[in-house]
């Protein structure tokens, strides 16, 4: 498995989910089985999958990365896409 940085995007706002994995597309997969059980971590991103469904929501590789650079990429993808700056 690949390691790096990835995104979710809601294609209705545009607001964005920065997180890294040491197995992307394992972790995509834990994404949408908790957000489709509604017991996922994240109060906002449920609540946006909640409000405009699961067909809105893109997922896209940013960067892929060696598992010890991870944090560093994941915080350089956070500030570089204003992830933190959205309204």
């Amino acid at each position: 498995m690949r390691s790096g940085i990835y995104c979710i995007t809601n294609s209705v706002t545009n607001k964005l989910y920065v997180g890294s994995s040491c197995q992307i597309p394992t972790r995509w997969s834990q994404h949408k089985s908790r957000l489709r059980a509604n017991k996922h971590s994240n109060t906002y991103l449920q609540a946006a999958w909640n409000k405009y469904c699961e067909d809105v929501f893109l997922f896209s590789v940013l960067e892929y990365c060696m598992p010890e650079s991870l944090l560093d990429s994941e915080d350089y993808w956070i500030q570089k896409l204003e992830v933190l700056n959205q309204a």
